[in-house]
This record gives C-alpha cells, sequence and structure tokens, in this order.
C-alpha cells in the first residue's frame, strides 16, 4: 500500500476461508491444507488487514467450484475494493 496514493483504489481477489459464511472448520481445514500444497495460506487476516488501512468501497464473498474437483466442494473467495485512506500511513504488520 506503500506505492498506492491517498485516495488511490485497489483492488483485491483471492480465495480465502469463511467462517462468518458458515464453512464448516473441517471445511475450512480442508481447503487450507490443499491450498498449503501449493504454498497458498488462505486465512482471515488477508481480509482484516485490508479493512483495516484502507475505506472499504466493495467487497463480495462466496464459494465457488475448481476445475478437477468434485461440485459439491466449494472453495470460498472474496473481492475486495478498498479507497486508500488520505492521511494515514499503513501500519507496517507482516502477514502470514
Amino acid at each position: 500500500l506503500r506505492l498506492l496514493r491517498p485516495g488511490g483504489h485497489i483492488g483485491v481477489c483471492d480465495f480465502t476461508v469463511l467462517p462468518e459464511e458458515g464453512q464448516t472448520g473441517m471445511m475450512q481445514s480442508f481447503w487450507k491444507k490443499t491450498f498449503a500444497s501449493d504454498h497458498v495460506i488462505l486465512t482471515t487476516e488477508h481480509r482484516d488487514y485490508l479493512k483495516s488501512v484502507t475505506d472499504q468501497v466493495y467487497e463480495e464473498t462466496g464459494f465457488g467450484s475448481l476445475p478437477y474437483v468434485p461440485g459439491f466442494l466449494k472453495a470460498g473467495w472474496y473481492a475486495f475494493i478498498g479507497k486508500k485512506r488520505a492521511s494515514t500511513a499503513a501500519p507496517r504488520r507482516r502477514l502470514r
């Protein structure tokens, strides 16, 4: 976010876990382990961080299927657009 000018917008789309959308702990664990095999870390922290350092313009979450995966197994995803606040610098916080 340091490169984004104040008032600028950032858009992010990614896979995530969605406990607030009713995703069970077992499914969260399944997707975390599945994505971890490709060095992808699924966590709610990414969305929380974006919300803490930007003013939310848009957010959508949902579940979708993946190629070669049975249709009843749906991974959580999110789309987020945020606007960088004019006066504050983004806190330095390393995400897992």
